[in-house]
C-alpha cells in the first residue's frame, strides 16, 4: 500500500506536530480465530484510515502490523481526522479501532518519525477501547475555540517514561465511546498501579543480580582519590551461566536460558562492566563447569552461577557470584517466594535487594534498566519461553506463535515486539528473504521503539535491517546510537562494522569486527562475516581459517568451497560443495550448485538456479553474491543486471567491485564501467560524512 509521508525526503527536520496513533484492539486473537476476517478487516483499516488522513492534510508516516502513526500539521486536523474514521468504523463490518492524539515536537528523518511526543501519543492511546478518542491536555487546550467538538476529563495518568502526569480527555460527540476511568489500563506507572503489581520471579532474579554486579563495579572501582594520575579503571568482565533446574520440570525448564537472557540483556545498560552475551554461554545450558574452567573460556573475571526449583506453588532460587582467579565465592543470596499462575511475588523482594547495594547506579542506567516491566505475568511467561527457543525454522515459528500470545495479553511490552521482529526477520532467511517478511519485521521493530526508544535489542536489529536493504546512514546512525548507551555491545559493534562493508570500507569494518569477536569471540556469525570481509579484501588464507571456525554447518563448508576455488583446489572445492548439496540441498546448497557447475563445465544449470534465487532476494549484498556468480559462469548480461540492483539498493562495496575475479568477464564491458563509477561516487560520499576527519 502506498503511504503518504515525507519519505523521499533524506534530511532530518524538527517540527511541531499533531500526532495521532491508531490499532485494531484484539487482532492478534482475532487472527487466531479467523484469519481471513481479520485480514479482510485489516485491509480496511488501512485503505480508509489512508484516504481520511489525506483528506485532512496528514501524512500516515508508517502502518505497524494492525497500527498507525499518523501527523497533521494541527490538532484540529488530526480530531476530524479520527472522529471521520471511528465514525465510519463502528459501522458494519465494525473494525475495533483505539485513537490517541497528542501535541508535541518530532523529528522527521529518512521518512521516519521520532522523539518522546510519540512516547506520549502512544501511552494515551493505549487507555482507550474500541470506538474512543483521547486526546492530551495539551491537545485540549488548542481546541477551546471549536464548540462543536465535545469532551470530557478522564482523569490524570502517570504515563510510563514519561516524566509528568498527564490529563488526558476523551471526546463526546455522537457516536463516540468514552471509557470508563475504572476500567482504563494502560502503561502506566501510578502509585495505585505500582501497588497491586504482582512481581515475577525473573525481576527478584534481576535484582539480586543487580546486586551482585554493583558490588563487581563498585568494590573494584577506587574512589577519586586513590586513583593514582595517569592510570585506568579496568573493565570488569562478568558471565552469567544458564541456570539449572534442579528437578525435572519440563513446564519450568525454559527459565533456565530465558532468565539469563533476561538478566544478561538488563545488565547490557550497565557501562562499567562488560557482560558476555547470551550466545556465548548457552553451550553451558544443561552442563556442570567450575568458574576457572568457564571464566578462562569466556575471558571473564567473574561467574555467576543460579539454580532454581519449583515446589508446589513455592520457588527456590539461590544464585551465587564466583571470581574466576581465586574461585572463591563473592556473593550469595537464597530465597524462595509463593508464585501462582505466571510466576507474580509479592511486590517485597526489590526493596531487600536494594538495601544491599553499596553504590546506585546512575539515574540514567537505572531508567533506562527499569524502563520495561510487563504488567502481565503470563504474557511475560510467553516471552520468556519465546526467548528460549532455538534459531532454527522450527524455533523461530514456535517463538513467533508465543510472542503473538504475550502481545494479546501486554501490548506495550517493547521487548516482546523486538524480539518477534527479529523472529520474523529470522524467518525471511529461511524462506530466502521475502520482502514482506523483512518489511513486517521492520514494522515491529519500530514497534519496539516506540515504546522504548532506547531498547537495545531493537536498535541492533533494525540497524542490521537498514544495512540489508540499502539505508546505510540510518544503518550508521542507529548502531552508533547504542553504542552511546553501552559501548561493551558486541552486536552493535558487529552492525556497525556490517555497515561499513556495505559502503566498501572494509579497514574500518574489520576494525569493528575485532572488537565484536574481543567482546564475544566464540560467536559463530562473526566469524562467518569475518571470513567474508577476508575473501574481499583477497586475504583467502585468512578467511578459510575463520570459516574453519565451525567447519561443519553447510554455510561455512559452502564458502569454504568458494574459497579453494579462488585458490585453484578444484578437487578440493568439489569435495566441499558436494558435501553442502548433500547437507542442504534447498537452501545454501543452490549456492553450492552453482559453483559446482561452473568447475564441471556445465552453466546452463548454474543459470537455471541463480535465476529461481533473484526471485526473491531483498539484501542488497545478495544481489552482489548473485552478481559475481553470474560473472563466474560468463553470463555479462545477467551480472551486470544484477550487480546494478546491488548497487542501488545500498552495496557499494566499491574496493571489492574493482579486485573481485569473478567479475572479470563483465570488467571491460560499459556496463560495469558505469556501476563502478556510481559505487566510487557513493563510496567517497558516505567517506565525507564519516571519516573526513581521519584525513
Amino acid at each position: 500500500m502506498d503511504i503518504e509521508s515525507n519519505q523521499k525526503n533524506s534530511t532530518s527536520e524538527r517540527k511541531l506536530a499533531a500526532i495521532l496513533f491508531a490499532d485494531i484492539q484484539g487482532y492478534t486473537a482475532l487472527m487466531q480465530r479467523d484469519e481471513a476476517g481479520a485480514s479482510t478487516l485489516l485491509k480496511r483499516f488501512q485503505s480508509e484510515l489512508v484516504q481520511e488522513v489525506r483528506s485532512h492534510n496528514g501524512h500516515v508516516v508508517q502502518f505497524y502490523g494492525d497500527g498507525a502513526l499518523c501527523t497533521f500539521n494541527n490538532p484540529l486536523e488530526a480530531i476530524r481526522c479520527a472522529m471521520a474514521f471511528q465514525l465510519a468504523f463502528l459501522q458494519d463490518p465494525v473494525v475495533p479501532v483505539r485513537t490517541g492524539i497528542h501535541l508535541g515536537t518530532i523529528v522527521f528523518e529518512d521518512g521516519m518519525a521520532y522523539g518522546d511526543s510519540i512516547n506520549i501519543a502512544s501511552r494515551i492511546e493505549s487507555l482507550g477501547i474500541p470506538g474512543s478518542i483521547l486526546i492530551s491536555k495539551r491537545v485540549r487546550d488548542e481546541l477551546k475555540n471549536q464548540p462543536d467538538i465535545q469532551m470530557q476529563s478522564v482523569g490524570q495518568f502517570d504515563f510510563k517514561n514519561v516524566e509528568e502526569p498527564i490529563e488526558v480527555f476523551a471526546l463526546t460527540n455522537r457516536g463516540l465511546l468514552v471509557p470508563d476511568k475504572k476500567h482504563m489500563n494502560g502503561k502506566l506507572i501510578s502509585s495505585s498501579a505500582r501497588s497491586k503489581i504482582k512481581w515475577p520471579v525473573f525481576l527478584i532474579v534481576g535484582l539480586l543480580l543487580i546486586a551482585a554486579v554493583s558490588w563487581i563495579v563498585y568494590s573494584s572501582r577506587p574512589s577519586a582519590t586513590e586513583v593514582p594520575e595517569g592510570s585506568e579503571f579496568v573493565l570488569q568482565k562478568l558471565a552469567v551461566l544458564p541456570f539449572s533446574n534442579l528437578r525435572e520440570d519440563p513446564e519450568s525448564d525454559f527459565l533456565g536460558l530465558a532468565l539469563t537472557d533476561e538478566i544478561i540483556g538488563d545488565l547490557n545498560y550497565v557501562k562499567d562492566i562488560l557482560v558476555r552475551p547470551a550466545s556465548a554461554v548457552r553451550k553451558y545450558a544443561n552442563s556442570t563447569v567450575d568458574a576457572p574452567t568457564a571464566g578462562s573460556e569466556l575471558k571473564v573475571d567473574y561467574i555467576l552461577f543460579g539454580n532454581y526449583m519449583r515446589e508446589g506453588s513455592v520457588i527456590q532460587m539461590d544464585i551465587e557470584l564466583v571470581g574466576v582467579k581465586s574461585n572463591e565465592l563473592v556473593w550469595r543470596e537464597e530465597f524462595e517466594e509463593e508464585f501462582q499462575n505466571a510466576f507474580q511475588l509479592q511486590d517485597i523482594v526489590s526493596e531487600k535487594v536494594l538495601q544491599g547495594l553499596r553504590v546506585q547506579f546512575t539515574e540514567k542506567e537505572s531508567q533506562r534498566r527499569t524502563a520495561d516491566i510487563s504488567e502481565d505475568p503470563l504474557a511475560y511467561e510467553y516471552y520468556l519461553r519465546a526467548l528460549a527457543q532455538p534459531s532454527t525454522q522450527e524455533g523461530n515459528q514456535i517463538a513467533v506463535d508465543l510472542l503473538d500470545q504475550s502481545i494479546e495479553l501486554d501490548s506495550l511490552f517493547a521487548p516482546t515486539w523486538s524480539e518477534l521482529g527479529w523472529r520474523t526477520k529470522q524467518l525471511a532467511a529461511f524462506t530466502l528473504g521475502e520482502g514482506n517478511q523483512i518489511s513486517k519485521a521492520e514494522q515491529l521493530l519500530q514497534k519496539a521503539l516506540i515504546l522504548n526508544g532506547e531498547l537495545l535489542s531493537a536498535l541492533s536489529y533494525l540497524a542490521a535491517i537498514f544495512v540489508e536493504t540499502g539505508r546505510t546512514d540510518m544503518a550508521v546512525e542507529t548502531a552508533r546510537q547504542a553504542l552511546a548507551i553501552n559501548p561493551n555491545s558486541a552486536k552493535n559493534h558487529f552492525v556497525l562494522g556490517y555497515a561499513y562493508r556495505y559502503a566498501g570500507f572494509l579497514e574500518e569494518e574489520e576494525r569493528e569486527q575485532e572488537i565484536a569477536m574481543n567482546l564475544d569471540p566464540d560467536n559463530l556469525r562473526f566469524h562467518m562475516t569475518g571470513g567474508m570481509t577476508q575473501i574481499y579484501r583477497g586475504k583467502l588464507v585468512e578467511a578459510l581459517e575463520m570459516f574453519e571456525f565451525n567447519s561443519e554447518l553447510p554455510y561455512s563448508l559452502a564458502w569454504q568451497g568458494q574459497i579453494h576455488l579462488r585458490l585453484g583446489n578444484k578437487e578440493r572445492a568439489l569435495s566441499l560443495l558436494d558435501k553442502v548439496i548433500e547437507m542442504d540441498q534447498q537452501g545454501v546448497g543452490n549456492w553450492a550448485s552453482i559453483m559446482k557447475s561452473h568447475l564441471e563445465g556445465k552453466p546452463e544449470e548454474g543459470l537455471q538456479v541463480l535465476q529461481k534465487l533473484e526471485e526473491n532476494l531483498v539484501d542488497a549484498e545478495q544481489f552482489y553474491n548473485i552478481a559475481n556468480l553470474y560473472g563466474l559462469l560468463g553470463y555479462k548480461e545477467q551480472c551486470i543486471r544484477t550487480l546494478r540492483k546491488a548497487v542501488s539498493r545500498g552495496f557499494f562495496c566499491y574496493p571489492v567491485l574493482q579486485n573481485d575475479s569473478f567479475l572479470d568477464p563483465v570488467r571491460n564491458e560499459p556496463g560495469f564501467q558505469e556501476l563502478l563509477e556510481e559505487a566510487k561516487v557513493k563510496h567517497e560520499a558516505f567517506g565525507e560524512r564519516y571519516f573526513s576527519n581521519k584525513k
